[in-house]
């Protein structure tokens, strides 16, 4: 009889945290385009992991009317909005509730970290545009990572 080698058999995991860099910002009602949060994910140190999803949701809870206040919410790799649009973008952002947004193409290398900036319009109706904003930006969260390990 042959004896085989050992192999030892992990979980795949991801790690989220925010991006500190990125601090509290001011800006106008009715600007398009404007960076609301980033955040890190940092691979499995056992093994190359895919992501397929990621689900977040925005939380306006200032605001008279919540779900008019950001449109057009995406999602980009990197520090900025020049890296590589991960999914499609969210027209609707429905205020407090969790929205998934499907992604292809994001393979993180064993103990690879990464940046995702998330990007929206937001309303020139939004009267409480300082206030609120920095509010959402306290309340945006990272709910879930959808991934496979390869």
């Amino acid at each position: 009889s042959a004896t085989g080698n050992t192999m030892s058999v992990t979980t795949s995991s991801l790690t989220v945290s925010s991006d500190t860099s990125y601090g509290a910002q001011t800006v106008v009602a009715g600007t398009s385009n404007v960076k609301l949060a980033s955040f890190n994910i940092k691979g499995s140190s056992a093994e190359k992991v895919n992501v397929t999803s990621i689900a977040l949701k925005v939380d306006n809870n200032n605001a008279a009317n919540n779900n008019a206040v950001v449109s057009n919410l995406k999602l980009y790799k990197g520090a900025d909005n020049t890296g590589t649009q991960l999914g499609s973008t969210q027209a609707t952002v429905t205020d407090n509730t969790a929205m998934t947004i499907s992604v292809s193409g994001l393979l993180l290398e064993k103990g690879e970290e990464i940046s995702v900036s998330v990007y929206a319009d937001i309303s020139s109706s939004f009267a409480d545009a300082i206030h609120t904003l920095f509010s959402m930006i306290l309340s945006f969260s990272l709910i879930t990572l959808t991934s496979s390990g390869l």
